[in-house]
């Protein structure tokens, strides 16, 4: 999977995660969390320096 790829997924299970309730919520923060450890894999294999944003 491409690196855009993953961090529009990232950014589409955060949002479903703000809009959901109960388990579906814990669901999309699963997936957010799983495409940001393979965000950060991918940014290590690449040799990628630049920091990835914290939400606020």
């Amino acid at each position: 999977m491409d690196f855009n790829s993953l961090l529009a997924d990232h950014q589409i299970s955060l949002m479903r995660a703000r809009d959901a309730e109960g388990s579906a919520r814990c669901r999309h923060r699963e997936a957010a969390t799983d495409h940001a450890v393979r965000i950060e894999a991918l940014k290590a294999q690449l040799g990628a320096t630049f920091p990835t944003l914290a939400a606020s």
